[in-house]
């Protein structure tokens, strides 16, 4: 007769299995979101990349705070945030995503907040590679709105989502987003508190500058190769004239 039994430790996936399931649903979500980029399908890839690096950040801190250093040793939890952000940054430097920046604007309630979220989750990461990806995102981003769109901002600049967005995943943003503000020094809050009306590129570039002095000991190649290509595209918009400013 059949019966049923409890999965044995022979039948669990290994880790190239994993790796490859893992990998066959992210390449379906990239083919959903490159045609089509609804709020309600964006939104979950936005939670799954916070809710990642927001772990990540807390184990490498206590990990600092334990032995001074971060293990070389990579999680398969690691891996899939950074295929996860790197689809981020493929559907933004595509341009032409449908809804992809309305979608944004809604998930975070104004461009500014975008902006924020990604200064704060995935440029301010102790990992140079999620780090350069950020950079890239961010460059992305502000070339497909200072280009297409006019996004206000809300009472403040780089302001936490709504309350109309309440919950579970918008908490956990918001949570990340005020972790990775303490680390901006207190000339760039200033910042924060006096800026309002459309993004302000300028500003966004200070708050990239000071996260950076932040992580200066970690900037790898990941993040110089992503600082070149903020700079040599953002010189196509007049971008780098924002760059040149800051930088004096």
């Amino acid at each position: 007769s059949f019966s049923f039994s409890s999965p044995s430790e022979s039948a669990a996936l290994s880790l190239a299995e994993r790796s490859f399931v893992v990998d066959t649903l992210l390449g379906m979500i990239v083919m959903m979101l490159s045609q089509r980029c609804p709020t309600q399908d964006l939104s979950p890839l936005l939670t799954f990349i916070t809710y990642n690096l927001d772990l990540e950040w807390e184990a490498n801190t206590a990990e600092i705070k334990s032995t001074g250093e971060i293990s070389s040793k990579r999680s398969p939890r690691y891996q899939s945030s950074v295929k996860a952000t790197s689809i981020l940054f493929f559907l933004l430097q595509k341009s032409n995503v449908p809804n992809l920046v309305h979608s944004l604007g809604d998930i975070f309630d104004n461009g500014s907040s975008v902006a924020s979220w990604i200064l704060c989750c995935l440029v301010n990461s102790f990992d140079d590679t999620i780090r350069g990806l950020g950079i890239k995102c961010l460059a992305a981003y502000l070339r497909i709105t200072t280009a297409s769109v006019n996004l206000d901002v809300t009472n403040g600049a780089l302001a936490l989502p709504s309350s109309q967005h309440d919950g579970t995943a918008t908490a956990k943003i918001s949570k990340t987003m005020k972790l990775g503000l303490e680390v901006i020094s207190h000339s760039a809050n200033n910042m924060l508190s006096n800026f309002t009306g459309r993004i302000n590129i300028k500003v966004v570039y200070k708050l990239l500058w000071h996260l950076l002095k932040c992580h200066r000991e970690r900037l790898g190649e990941a993040s110089i190769t992503a600082l070149t290509y903020l700079i040599v595209g953002s010189g196509d918009s007049g971008g780098g004239d924002h760059v040149r400013e800051v930088d004096e």
